[in-house]
């Protein structure tokens, strides 16, 4: 998986499938602080702070991310 940058957005290919992924600013951020290991609810917690975003539906959105990333292979959980 190649991963850059593309004016302040994330962008990753998957060259063994030759998909591009593109991620908007706030999933951007999410994938920056992924990259060190994060507990959804302090990522949620910290997004809260950075963004005008109730904990609720952050949370939702966050699981809902991560679960997408990690059905295309982009990222392990535990």
């Amino acid at each position: 998986m190649l991963v850059g940058d593309v004016d302040g957005q994330v962008v990753a290919l998957d060259v063994e499938s030759g998909l591009c992924f593109g991620l908007n600013g706030v999933g951007s951020e999410i994938w920056r602080r992924i990259a060190s290991e994060i507990a959804v609810k302090d990522l949620c917690r910290d997004l809260c702070e950075a963004f005008d975003v109730e904990y609720a539906e952050c949370e939702a959105d966050v699981i809902s991310l991560l679960q997408d990333l990690k059905s295309e292979g982009m990222i392990r959980t535990r």
